[in-house]
């Protein structure tokens, strides 16, 4: 990963969720984020809560990774230099593992300046079910893995309105990568790792 993100050398760089993919020990032992390398290039360096997260003891994962210098926002909000707010949401799942609920998003996202951009990190994409999916310029998201095998492209599609890739919802941009590592089995059918480049342009 990292020297994709130096040939990248972008300003910001966002973790959408299980940078620790479950279980902590194997992680603690082998020191594994040491292969993310962060690029000197990036002014900021942001991370959001997924699921395995909670899954792997969220009370060990959570200070790992920000010992690495990678910042967790928990349903918080940073203002960026640029004026752009950052939202970043806990994983939808945290209440399963640690009885907090999360905050609902109309709450994070009052008092914020609607004049200036306001992106949004949330692990796992919008359901079908979900609705108010506006107050907000763009949402990250990840989780899906783009179905990593067949058939779960086609299970996910049934559970989340964007499962991959770029679309517009109530006049808010939303992305989903299918991610740079994998859960479960190491392989994937029909879906790619990625390190997703993106170029942000915004209107006066």
């Amino acid at each position: 990963m990292s020297h994709k993100l130096d040939a990248i050398s972008p300003d910001i760089v966002l973790f959408l969720g299980d940078t620790v993919d479950g279980e902590i020990n194997p992680v603690l032992r082998d020191d594994l984020p040491e292969a993310i390398r962060l690029p000197v290039s990036a002014r900021y360096v942001y991370a959001i809560s997924g699921n395995h997260e909670y899954i792997g003891n969220y009370s060990k994962t959570i200070p790992y990774i920000e010992k690495k210098g990678i910042r967790l926002l928990i349903d918080e909000t940073v203002l960026l230099r640029e004026g752009i707010q950052l939202v970043g949401r806990k994983d939808r799942d945290s209440f399963r593992y640690s009885g907090e609920r999360r905050k609902e998003l109309p709450v994070l996202l009052d008092g914020l300046d609607m004049t200036q951009p306001v992106i949004v990190m949330d692990h796992q994409p919008p359901m079908i079910k979900d609705n108010k999916l506006s107050g907000f310029d763009l949402m990250l998201s990840g989780h899906t893995h783009k179905g990593q095998m067949w058939p779960l492209n086609h299970l996910i599609s049934r559970v989340y309105k964007i499962t991959y890739g770029h679309r517009i919802i109530e006049g808010c941009h939303y992305i989903v990568s299918s991610g740079f590592g994998s859960w479960g089995p190491r392989v994937r059918l029909g879906s790619r790792s990625e390190v997703l480049e993106i170029t942000l342009k915004f209107k006066d």
